[in-house]
């Protein structure tokens, strides 16, 4: 993983120590909680949404500088995006995290997104960087005001 920024500096520290619209949300079109008991991160994503185009993103909760950052960077890539691309990037990014590839994939530009690639060389930070996201997956097809995600010991 030559030329990979360590895990917790640029990017990922910015947006961990200064996370982006996290904040509460009154009366969210829909939402999930993510829950990695292995470590105690527990997020509420939230969006709100105008049509099919989510409108506005935040979350509230408690979690390691990976899962914070993660989330931070999930809000501020989604606004004005619809379900579907928002979902695509959720899969992008999945797949990207998954891979033994040293080539980022491609975000349509949100190339701060890909600072969570830095996650593939610390394999027990996979489920931090990916909660949020898999909230906002349940969140946006979800027909449920609000869904609970929990994760068994040894999900990673």
């Amino acid at each position: 993983m030559a030329g990979r920024a360590p895990l917790y500096e640029g990017i990922l520290v910015e947006h961990g120590t200064r996370p982006r619209n996290f904040r509460p949300m009154p009366c969210p079109d829909c939402q999930s909680q993510a829950v990695n008991p292995l470590c105690g991160d527990e997020l509420v994503m939230c969006f709100r949404m105008n049509g099919d185009v989510i409108e506005e993103a935040t979350f509230q909760g408690h979690g390691c500088a990976v899962a914070k950052a993660s989330a931070s960077l999930l809000t501020e890539a989604v606004r004005g995006k619809s379900k579907a691309k928002a979902l695509a990037l959720h899969d992008r990014l999945r797949a990207s995290l998954e891979s033994d590839s040293d080539a980022p994939a491609g975000r349509d530009g949100l190339d701060e997104v890909t600072a969570l690639e830095a996650v593939r060389a610390y394999p027990l930070r996979l489920r931090c960087a990916t909660l949020a996201w898999e909230a906002m997956a349940a969140a946006l097809t979800s027909t449920a005001p609000g869904q609970r995600l929990g994760h068994e010991p040894g999900d990673g």
